[in-house]
């Protein structure tokens, strides 16, 4: 089982994240950092996983973690994100997500 973080998961870029990790079945989903929701339910910004996980943001990152996510709505318009992972192997991975073009994956 991986353990995997992720960081910025208030917007859309983190809030389609953390529904893929939840159900990812090899994946433990073990924080979501957040500066301006640290505390609150992650189904306060993120009404689709009401029901679904009982988990709250963070104010704290778990360096342990096995991969750690920095997603970032970079365009501020709540359809349109960036994201990248690294893990400890060096593996980075980087995903430009938009709702009219969709996806845009990369591994270096």
């Amino acid at each position: 089982m991986i353990s995997a973080g992720v960081i910025g998961g208030a917007g859309y870029t983190g809030g389609e994240l953390i529904r893929l990790l939840l159900g990812h079945p090899e994946v433990r989903l073990d924080f979501v950092y957040s500066t301006t929701r640290a505390g609150k339910p992650l189904s306060s910004a993120h009404p689709d996983l009401l029901g679904v996980t009982e988990q709250s943001f963070t104010g704290s990152v778990n360096a342990e973690a096995d991969v750690v996510f920095l997603c970032l709505d970079t365009f501020g318009d709540g359809v349109t994100g960036y994201e990248i992972a690294v893990n400890p192997y060096g593996i980075q991975g980087d995903l430009f997500f938009s709702a009219a073009v969709g996806e845009d994956i990369r591994f270096d």
